[in-house]
This record gives structure tokens, sequence and C-alpha cells, in this order.
């Protein structure tokens, strides 16, 4: 899962630190599966900076926002994604992915 990052951005020839914050993406089909998502993403730690419609046209509720810095190695963000996908289907949205900023 987290070991195709790691190949692109060795190709780069860059790396990720050893810890760093992420940026996810969910979507939620009503506003409050996306209020109850964010409540307890927020219980973990996370900071939302996004919660809503991301546009007029859009059918789905947006829920954006950043982790604290987390541990990189592959075996933990592995762990961080498959905690992700189950927060998702706890709350019946959709895990869309992170995303973070390299230097």
């Amino acid at each position: 899962m987290f070991r195709k990052s790691i190949e692109a951005l060795q190709k780069f020839g860059k790396a990720f630190k050893p810890t760093q914050s992420l940026e996810f993406f969910f979507y939620a089909d009503t506003e409050d599966t996306a209020a109850n998502l964010s409540i307890a993403l927020h219980q973990l730690g996370y900071t939302i900076y996004e919660r809503g419609k991301p546009n007029k046209k859009s059918f789905k509720y947006a829920v954006l926002g950043n982790t604290p810095p987390l541990q990189t190695e592959e075996n933990k963000m592995n762990a961080w994604c498959k905690q992700m996908e189950k927060l998702a289907l706890e709350y019946d949205c959709e895990f869309d992915g992170w995303g973070s900023l390299i230097e």
C-alpha cells in the first residue's frame, strides 16, 4: 500500500521524513455522517479544516484535515491506512486517500 509512495519518491531522489503530518480526504453521503466521522477523527487528535460540500454540484460531503506528525515507517503507514479505511466503513464514508508535502 505505502510501498508505491516510497518507490515514487525514490525516483525523484526524495524520501519521507521519519515523522510528518499527513493530509487526509474522506467523502460522505450525508451531513450527519460527515459530522460523526469528524468527531471520531478529532478524538484521534486530528485537525479537521473542511467539512461540507466541496462545491455546489457535489452530492458528497468532504471531510478534510491533517494528522499530527506520524511515524512514516512502511508498516506503521500501512496500519494507519487500514485504520482510516476501517473508520470509513464504520461511519459509512469513503476514505479517498492522503497526501503530504515532500521537501
